[in-house]
């Protein structure tokens, strides 16, 4: 499925991006008025044909058996003067003379229409709604949201939405969003829903749309995001005023008011000193963005390959999580997010940062999700990669004390569970063959006498079950020295 991107503004003036249903001979058109063949594109090509302003969106109605002007107002109409404005621009002499077969202009504002909801699918941390200027209250999973609701996220705090057609939206952590538009027309049954971006991210999946006249829309006070199914991301920065649109799923066209032919993705180029030399158009397919700022608008750009952690199998049993990503030399940063399912909507944590390490706070026993990616130096988000993960915490750590020629080992631990203890102890120059490896059960202390003079390490393995795993972790090795008797 293709889509369109339009960028509109000035130098002097906010910058719109909006991703609008593109047909397939969109493209040829767009190519066909700069006098080149679709799908080429000659590069600094520009237009001198003066930006029109927006016609106002209307709904094409296609007149049923026994439909009268006076009906059609009644039901769907938002008043007398809507009725008078559609039979001019109609050019309808009467109210009752529509004829069987005839389509309708309507124009959308004068559609009366009902409020839909976003329900709440799950959420977790810090996360408040406002609603209508009201006081912060809690989410609840289940609960419907309407127009005018905002959602502040935390520091750790993440919800996602799901909607009647299984399209989901997911905020990330320190994000503010309002439920800008959540509507359905009377007349045709679209639905319009649009979620406007304060600050932060968004990450919409959004269900293929049968119905033309439905639309899906992601803004932020600079760009309008506008698709007809697909899946890709939103964020701004208000300190920056700079919008990124992401692209995971689907095809866009991206393009200024002004683009007269269809671009290829391409080599970057920075974004421009201003609006009128910025690059005209783009085509987002899978795996391409774009940046938009008050100056321009950035033309597309590959996102970078989905980086690959080190070690995926390895469970978490610390007390804190910690992961490494495969340096990319061509990050500039990475990010890690933590989810309870595979599609990473129900988020627990994330992290960001220019090092391919990082370490977040523990989490419950469980199974988890740990999706990977590399952030280049407009911090856009590349693709990304998830990794099933078991969280158990089964930490172990000892000390040893000498009484003479008597030697004690004792250890704690902290897991999740009873677990069960393997002590082992060795002479440092072969630790393959060791002197005492012994299953302790549950008990927590060990003495070993008549050691011989020499240097000797040792260890504690505790196991925790873990449904149908046992968990194994080894405590840090420690070393000591027998010296001989005077």
């Amino acid at each position: 499925m293709i889509h369109s991107l339009v960028v509109r503004g000035a130098a002097a003036a906010a910058v719109a991006l909006s991703l609008v249903p593109a047909h397939p001979a969109d493209a040829a058109g767009l190519a066909k008025r700069a006098g080149e063949p679709a799908g080429i594109r000659t590069p600094g090509t520009r237009t001198s044909a003066a930006p029109q302003p927006p016609a106002e969106p209307e709904v094409a109605y296609p007149v049923k058996s026994g439909d009268t002007l006076y009906r059609l107002s009644l039901n769907y109409l938002t008043g007398p003067r809507s009725l008078d404005r559609v039979r001019r621009l109609n050019r309808i002499p009467a109210n009752n003379l529509i004829i069987s077969g005839r389509t309708l202009r309507l124009p959308r504002s004068l559609l009366r229409d009902e409020p839909v909801t976003a329900r709440v699918d799950s959420f977790s941390g810090e996360v408040v709604l406002r609603s209508g200027g009201g006081a912060a209250s809690p989410p609840r999973v289940g609960a419907d949201l309407g127009e005018g609701t905002v959602i502040e996220t935390g520091r750790r705090g993440f919800l996602s939405l799901r909607l009647a057609d299984d399209s989901t939206v997911t905020i990330p952590s320190q994000s503010t969003v309002r439920v800008a538009r959540l509507r359905r027309v009377l007349i045709n049954q679209a639905v319009e829903r649009e979620f406007a971006t304060l600050g932060g991210r968004v990450r919409a999946r959004v269900t293929p749309m049968t119905d033309p006249a439905s639309s899906f829309r992601v803004t932020t006070p600079i760009t309008v995001s506008a698709v007809r199914g697909t899946e890709f991301r939103v964020s701004y920065d208000p300190l920056t005023a700079r919008a990124l649109t992401e692209v995971e799923e689907g095809k866009v066209q991206f393009e200024t008011e002004t683009a007269a032919e269809p671009a290829t993705p391409g080599p970057v180029t920075p974004v421009a000193a201003t609006a009128a030399d910025a690059p005209r158009g783009a085509l987002l397919a899978p795996g391409f963005g774009a940046v938009a700022g008050r100056s321009g608008v950035g033309q597309a750009r590959a996102l970078l390959e989905a980086p690959r952690l080190v070690d995926p199998d390895r469970p978490q049993t610390a007390a804190d999580l910690s992961f490494a990503v495969a340096p990319d030399a061509a990050a500039a940063g990475y990010r890690v997010q933590i989810g309870r399912d595979a599609g990473l909507l129900d988020l627990v944590d994330e992290a960001s940062g220019a090092e391919p390490s990082f370490t977040l706070a523990g989490l419950p026993t469980g199974t988890y999700f740990v999706r990977v990616a590399a952030l280049d130096d407009q911090g856009a988000e590349g693709r990304g990669r998830t990794y099933a993960f078991d969280r158990v915490l089964n930490a172990v750590s000892g000390a040893a004390t000498a009484e003479g020629r008597r030697y004690r080992f004792k250890w704690t631990s902290v897991a999740a569970g009873t677990p069960q203890f393997r002590f082992r102890l060795a002479r440092k120059d072969r630790p393959d063959l060791p002197l005492v490896d012994e299953a302790m059960g549950s008990a927590k202390e060990i003495a070993v006498t008549a050691l011989r003079p020499g240097e000797y390490t040792w260890r504690v393995l505790s196991l925790v079950p873990f449904g149908d795993k046992v968990i194994a972790t080894w405590s840090a090795e420690q070393g000591f020295e027998v010296t001989a008797r005077k």
